[in-house]
């Protein structure tokens, strides 16, 4: 997860004083402020670390931070973006067996 520094303490996140290397999405690395913080997510709490970028405006919640709390992010065209936990998506996928999915096969 991903939170302006600025934003960081003021909802309860500890800065460790500690950086670690980031790799972003365009393939570029950065420096990163760490912090730990406390996240309750549908009656689920757990602890985490939290990556503060200097320059961050905005918060991020990444699949790492889903797959924490057991879910997973389905998009779809018909009923847009939903949550689902892993476990009923395992269930799916096993149902489905060897059903080939690839529209172009």
């Amino acid at each position: 997860m991903q939170i302006p520094r600025k934003r960081a303490a003021s909802i309860g996140v500890v800065d460790l004083r500690q950086s670690t290397q980031v790799s972003l999405a365009d393939g570029t690395t950065i420096s990163c402020p760490l912090g730990l913080a406390f996240a309750r997510f549908m009656d689920v709490g757990q602890w985490g670390m939290i990556f503060m970028p200097p320059d961050a405006k905005e918060t991020l919640v990444g699949m790492e931070f889903l797959r924490t709390f057991g879910l997973a992010v389905v998009i779809s065209r018909t009923v847009g973006i939903r949550l689902y936990s892993e476990e009923f998506l395992a269930e799916i996928v096993e149902k489905m067996g060897d059903l080939d999915l690839n529209p172009d096969g």
